[in-house]
């Protein structure tokens, strides 16, 4: 949600539980973008947001899905999750969650990077193996 403040700023935006705080909102609505973490955002971003509900956008997806997410994230709890693994249905043909140990919001920590390329290869491989076995490639 965006509230404003007094002088036309923007006070606090919180999605989810990342609270972009004031100093990037006020950027982003005076200057035309803000810098958020290596991201550059804009106020058509902030503005789209209650637009969109991504746990209830899974449950309706028919395809399979890869979510991931790291134990050191300090932006979405790790518990996050299951909540889209239960979500996208739980089922291993639909849906493979994992947990990368020390891995943050960006993946920039360590050696998280690689892991979650590996980890998204190897993934889109078995996708495709199973479509040519099934006569789907």
């Amino acid at each position: 949600m965006r509230e404003a403040t007094a002088n036309g700023g923007v006070s606090s935006v919180t999605v989810g539980r990342i609270d972009f705080g004031n100093d990037v909102l006020n950027d982003c609505y005076r200057l035309g973008t803000a810098c958020y973490l290596g991201y550059g955002l804009t106020p058509s971003f902030f503005d789209s947001l209650a637009a969109h509900h991504p746990l209830e956008a899974a449950k309706h997806f028919a395809g399979r899905a890869l979510v991931v997410h790291g134990t050191s994230d300090e932006e979405i709890p790790v518990s996050d999750c299951s909540l889209y693994f239960d979500a996208f249905g739980s089922s291993a043909q639909t849906c493979r969650a994992e947990v990368l140990r020390e891995a943050d919001h960006t993946y920039s920590s360590g050696d998280s990077s690689e892991k979650l390329r590996r980890l998204t290869l190897d993934w889109l491989n078995q996708v495709h193996h199973f479509k040519a076995a099934a006569g789907l490639s």
